[in-house]
C-alpha cells in the first residue's frame, strides 16, 4: 500500500502458507480487503484509521514462471494498471491501463480477463446467467468467492458456492461446475432451460389474454339472462320429442316398405314383359325380312319362266354372249337356249319354297301374338306399380309432411338454444385453458444445476474429507457435496446445521479442498486462497456454547500444520486471531501483529 508520501505498507506471502495473526485492530482483515480490491473488487470502506492517506494497492502475482504487478487506486474503480514485471521494477510508462469491467467483445483487454487467463480459465466463455437461460461473460468476480472468503462468509450458513447476497447464483453455480469438472454448461442444458422459461412465459401471456375474454363472456351471459341448466333441460326435451317423431315415422315406414316391396315386384314383372316385347319384336322383324327374301326368290323364278318365251320372239343378228354374227340358220351356245328346261327347273324351285313360306307365315303370326301378350303384360304391371305408388303417397306423405314440419320447428328451436348454450361451453373452454396455463406458469422449474461429473465430485469430496481429517475434525463415514443446497453434508449432517465454529472450519476445508482438487485434476483455479478468520469461531465440535479448549487448540494447530505441510497444491493465506503453533515457522510465513506499545510489528501499516 502506498500514498500520501507515507512509508509503504508491505506484506509478503509464502508459496505454501501465510498465517497472519495478532491483536485486534491491527489491519488483518484490512489486508483481505486490499487483496480483494487489487483483484478487481470495489473500493473498500475506509473503516481502518491507519489506512488514511494510503490510496494505492500494488499486488504482485506469479503465474507460470512470469511475474506481473497490478496497481489500483482507491476511488478509481473503473481501471487498473498492469505491469509485466515485479513490483520493485515498476515503470509507469510500461504499465498498461486495463478496464476492470468485464467486456464480452474483448475479454483479454480487461483486468479480470488477464487474471482468469493466467489461472487457466477461458475469459471468452459464457456462463448461464439465470433461470431464463440467458448467458453472461465469465467474470473474475463470479469465481472470486471460491478462493477469497471473507470473515462474514466463512461462518455463514448459506451456500458455499453462491455468495450472500446472491446477485447471480446461476452464474456462480456454472463457474463452480467449470472449476470442478473443467467443462462449461452444455448447449443442450441452456436450450432446455430457455425452453422451460419460454413455456412459462407463453403460459403467462395466455392467462393475460384469457382473463378479459372470460370476463366479457360472463358479462354476455349475465346480460342474456340465460341459465345453463334451463337451456340443457329444454334441449333434452327437444331431443326426446325428436325421438318420438322418429319412432312414428319408423312405424309408417314399415308399411311403406311393404308397399315398396310389392311395387318393386310389379316393376320387375313389367321389366321382364318389356324384355319379352323387345325379343318378340326383334324375331318378328327377322321373320318378316326372311319372308321378303322368299317372295323375292319366287319373283325371280317366275321371271325366269316368262323370259324364255320372250327370248324366243327376239331376232338377234349377234350372239348376246360372245358377239358373233348370226344368220337364220346359225345357233350359238345352244346349251343356254333350252327355255323349257329353265321353266321346269323354276317351277320345281317355287314348289320347294311354298312350304317354307307357309311355315314362316305361321311363325310370324305366333310371334305377333307373343308380342301382343307381352305388351299387355307390361301395361298391366305398370298400371299395378302406379296404383301402389298412389297408395304409398296416400299412406306416407301425410305422416312425412307432418313429421317434417314438426322436425323443422324443433330443430330451429334447438339451434337457437345451442347458440345460447355455446357461450357456456366457450366459457368452460376458456376456464380450462386458463387453469392449464396457470398451472404451467406456476409450475416450479427445477433450479438450474450445471451438469456435474460424478467422478469429479467424488474427487472433490475426497479432498475435503482428507482435509477435515488432517485438521482433526474427523469424518466418521462420508463427505457429500449436496448439489441441491450447494453445500457440504458430513456424516449425514448438513454443514448449515452446525454451529458457526464448525461451519467456519468446514467452509475453509471446502475452499482448500477445492483448490487441491483443481491442482489434482488440472482444472482452472486461482492457485491460491485467502480466508479470513476460519479458526477463531471454533470452540469445539459439540456446541459453540460449550467450549472445549483442548479440541479447539488441537484443531487450530492441526489445520495450520496440515496447510504448511502440503507443498505444490496451492498457496494459502489464513488471517485469524489465534496464537500460532510454536513450530509453524518451519514451513510457513507467520506474521504476527502485536498492536500498539508491544514489541514486534505493530500492524499492517507503519506507525511512523
Amino acid at each position: 500500500m502506498t500514498g500520501g508520501g507515507r512509508a509503504p505498507a508491505e506484506i509478503g506471502f509464502h508459496p505454501t502458507l501465510t498465517f497472519i495473526t495478532g491483536a485486534s485492530n491491527t489491519g488483518k482483515s484490512h489486508i483481505f480487503k486490499c487483496v480483494n480490491f487489487g483483484l478487481g473488487a470495489p473500493t473498500p470502506e475506509h473503516d481502518f484509521p491507519e489506512a488514511r492517506g494510503y490510496d494505492e494497492v500494488l499486488l504482485e502475482l506469479a503465474s507460470n514462471g512470469e511475474i506481473v504487478t497490478v496497481r489500483r487506486t482507491f476511488g478509481q474503480e473503473d481501471v487498473a494498471l498492469w505491469f509485466a514485471g515485479p513490483m520493485e521494477d515498476w515503470d509507469d510508462e510500461a504499465a498498461e491501463e486495463l478496464p476492470v469491467q468485464a467486456d464480452r467483445a474483448r475479454p483479454l483487454a480487461t483486468l479480470g480477463g488477464r487474471l482468469m487467463n493466467a489461472m487457466g480459465f477461458d475469459p471468452s466463455m459464457a456462463l448461464v446467467k439465470n433461470q431464463r437461460g440467458e448467458t453472461q461473460v465469465l467474470s473474475f468476480r463470479t469465481i472470486s468467492n471460491l478462493f477469497l472468503v471473507s470473515e462474514e462468509e466463512v461462518i455463514s450458513d448459506k451456500s458455499l458456492v453462491v455468495p450472500s447476497p446472491a446477485f447471480a447464483p446461476t452464474a456462480n453455480r456454472s463457474a463452480f461446475s467449470l472449476m470442478v469438472s473443467g467443462r462449461a454448461p452444455s448447449d443442450e442444458q441452456i436450450a432446455q432451460l430457455r425452453e422451460a422459461h419460454l413455456q412459462r412465459q407463453r403460459a403467462t401471456q395466455q392467462v393475460e389474454v384469457l382473463v378479459p375474454m372470460i370476463e366479457d363472456l360472463r358479462a354476455e351471459i349475465a346480460e342474456a339472462g340465460d341459465r345453463r341448466d334451463h337451456l340443457e333441460r329444454e334441449i333434452a326435451q327437444i331431443d326426446e320429442q325428436l325421438g318420438e317423431l322418429s319412432e312414428a315415422v319408423a312405424a309408417s315406414g314399415d308399411a311403406v316398405r311393404e308397399q315398396l316391396t310389392r311395387r318393386n315386384e310389379a316393376l320387375a314383372a313389367a321389366e321382364r314383359a318389356r324384355k319379352r316385347v323387345t325379343r318378340s319384336s326383334e324375331l318378328q322383324s327377322r321373320f318378316k325380312l326372311l319372308a321378303e327374301h322368299y317372295a323375292s326368290d319366287v319373283q325371280r323364278l317366275e321371271f325366269a319362266m316368262e323370259s324364255g318365251h320372250f327370248f324366243q320372239q327376239l331376232a338377234a343378228s349377234h350372239c348376246p354372249r360372245c358377239g358373233r354374227t348370226l344368220t337364220d340358220e346359225d345357233q350359238c351356245h345352244p346349251e343356254l337356249a333350252d327355255f323349257a328346261a329353265i321353266e321346269r327347273a323354276s317351277r320345281v324351285e317355287i314348289k320347294k319354297l311354298a312350304p317354307k313360306i307357309a311355315e314362316l307365315r305361321i311363325t310370324i303370326a305366333d310371334v305377333e301374338r307373343e308380342t301382343a301378350e307381352a305388351g299387355g303384360d307390361r301395361r298391366h304391371w305398370q298400371k299395378h306399380a302406379a296404383a301402389i305408388d298412389r297408395e304409398i303417397q296416400l299412406v306416407a306423405n301425410p305422416t312425412a309432411a307432418k313429421a317434417r314440419a314438426r322436425v323443422q320447428g324443433l330443430a330451429k328451436r334447438r339451434r337457437q338454444l345451442e347458440e345460447r348454450l355455446l357461450r357456456f361451453r366457450e366459457l368452460d373452454r376458456y376456464l380450462t385453458m386458463k387453469q392449464e396455463a396457470d398451472l404451467a406458469r406456476r409450475q416450479a422449474i427445477e433450479t438450474f444445476r450445471p451438469r456435474q461429473d460424478a467422478t469429479s465430485l467424488r474427487s472433490l469430496q475426497e479432498h475435503v474429507r482428507r482435509t477435515l481429517n488432517a485438521w482433526h475434525l474427523p469424518v466418521a463415514s462420508d463427505v457429500v457435496y449436496d448439489i441441491r443446497d450447494d453445500d457440504l453434508v458430513v456424516d449425514g449432517k448438513a454443514r448449515a446445521a452446525n454451529g458457526k465454529g464448525v461451519r467456519a472450519v468446514m467452509h475453509a476445508a471446502f475452499t482448500v479442498g477445492l483448490m487441491r482438487h483443481c491442482f489434482d485434476k488440472n482444472t482452472p483455479h486461482a492457485g491460491f486462497v485467502v480466508i479470513d478468520s476460519p479458526l477463531t469461531p471454533f470452540r469445539g465440535s459439540a456446541s459453540d456454547d460449550e467450549e472445549d479448549p483442548q479440541e479447539r487448540a488441537d484443531v487450530h494447530s492441526a489445520s495450520l500444520h496440515s496447510l504448511a505441510s502440503v507443498v505444490g497444491a496451492g498457496q494459502t493465506v489464513i488471517i485469524d486471531n489465534i496464537d500460532p503453533p510454536t513450530d509453524l515457522d518451519d514451513g510457513a510465513e507467520v506474521v504476527v501483529f502485536t498492536g500498539p506499545g508491544a514489541r514486534g510489528r505493530h500492524g499492517f501499516y507503519p506507525t511512523s
